[in-house]
This record gives structure tokens, sequence and C-alpha cells, in this order.
């Protein structure tokens, strides 16, 4: 009956979600280094590569059910997760962490306004201003 299968399903569905979800973190982690498109691609491959080919195996020559596909379905993304995760312990911390702290500096500077003086005047050299010609508005 339903519930029979429903029943089954729950261990390949939770172990998914699981895996899901660490596959998501990892994304993210690897994104905010600023690759997102390793991380995209690796998912992606880890989807066609693995997951349907594991699930047409396991549905159209086997002829297993709907507890297979949930199957195949966790062992794609922990596929994911364990490509993903070992991309992402090989990352070279110290470069992502010099790379954002000196961008965030950046940002603060200019938004606070504490640009050095040199900084100002090279800004200023492109600014044409003949304010002592100027005539006004009308």
């Amino acid at each position: 009956t339903i519930q029979h299968l429903f029943s089954d399903l729950v261990g390949a569905t939770g172990l998914a979600n699981v895996a899901m979800s660490l596959s998501q973190i990892y994304w993210s982690l690897l994104g905010s280094q600023g690759r997102f498109g390793l991380a995209s691609s690796s998912i992606l491959l880890c989807r066609w590569l693995v997951t349907m080919p594991l699930a047409c195996v396991f549905i159209f020559q086997a002829t297993y059910d709907l507890p297979a596909a949930a199957a195949s379905l966790a062992v794609g993304y922990m596929t994911s997760t364990a490509i993903l995760a070992w991309r992402l312990y090989q990352s070279d911390w110290v470069m992502y962490a010099r790379l954002a702290r000196d961008e965030m500096m950046s940002e603060e500077y200019e938004d606070m306004g504490l640009l050095d003086d040199d900084e100002e005047e090279d800004d200023d050299d492109d600014i044409d201003d003949d304010s002592s010609n100027s005539t006004g508005f009308g």
C-alpha cells in the first residue's frame, strides 16, 4: 500500500535531505570565496553524472521503485557534498582572508571619507574645476 511505500521512503529521503543541506552549506561557503562557478559546476556535474544515471539504472534496469530513486538522490548529494568539502578544505584561506580584508577596508575608507591625502589629490586631478569663471546657474 501507499503507507508502506512512504515508510520505505523515510530513510532514504532523510539521508538525501541531510546531504542536500550540507551540500548547500558548502556551496555557499565556496561562493563566499568568490568561487560560485566552481561550486555550481560541481553540483551540476554530480547531478547529471551520478544522480541521473544511478536513478535510471535503479528504476529501469533493476526495476526498483521510489525508494531507489530517493537513494540515488542521496548518493548524488553525498558525492557533491564530498567534492565541495574537498574543494573548500583545499582553499588557500590566508589569501581569501587577505582579499576579503582588503576589499572591506577599501569600502570602509571610501564610505567614511578616510582616504589618504595622496589618494584625494589623485581623485581631484580628474575634476575640471573652473569655479573662478563660473557664472552660476543662469
